[in-house]
């Protein structure tokens, strides 16, 4: 029987290799794929899920935890908004969406993210002094990146287009019941 013999310099090469392998998972979790940097479709839905109830709700507080220090807004008209301006906006009552309906949403994984993409109707109510009466109806291609921070799972990304209401649509207003009128 032969009697294996191992060597200093490969002993050490050996627990320098383990050792490296090990410290990745810790300092470049992105590195292994058992941990909390992927996202499964459901929990990037749930996210999207929480995100919409908080931004109908005008729940601030949760908006700031979902939403990236940094985070972009981008509506269907093009506007640009931070994420200070978007809460600030839903907070003061300047932006007040009423409903949001995503169809058939849409979830890409990638490492360390998720994209969810669908199409969406908002329904809002008309900004204070816009001269606009009742609610809008927007039909929108939406399309959110999260992505893995430092603080969790976040938004860093929402950009919204718009699309051409499908025939036999009506604005939200159209939809209200009419008003009894006298009859002549």
């Amino acid at each position: 029987m032969s009697k294996l013999r191992i060597y200093p310099l490969a002993l050490y090469f050996s627990t320098a290799i383990v050792a490296t392998i090990l410290t990745a998972g810790v300092v470049c979790p992105g590195l292994t794929r058992a941990d909390s940097s992927q996202l499964t479709k459901a929990e990037a839905l749930k996210l999207h899920d929480q995100f919409q109830k908080a931004t109908v709700e005008g729940d601030a507080a949760t908006l700031d935890k979902l939403m990236a220090a940094d985070c972009i807004f981008i509506h269907g008209n093009g506007m640009v908004q931070t994420k200070a301006v978007f809460t600030d906006m839903l907070k003061s009552g300047r932006m007040k969406v009423t409903s949001w309906d995503m169809k058939s949403p849409e979830v890409i994984l990638f490492d360390g993210g998720a994209i969810v993409t669908g199409v969406s109707d908002w329904v809002m109510d008309a900004p204070p002094g816009s001269g606009n009466r009742g609610p809008m109806t927007l039909h929108l291609r939406v399309s959110q990146i999260w992505a893995h921070t430092a603080e969790g799972w976040q938004l860093i990304l929402d950009q919204d287009t718009s699309i051409a209401q499908p025939p036999g649509m009506r604005p939200a207003a159209a939809n209200a019941a009419p008003s009894a009128a006298p009859k002549p």
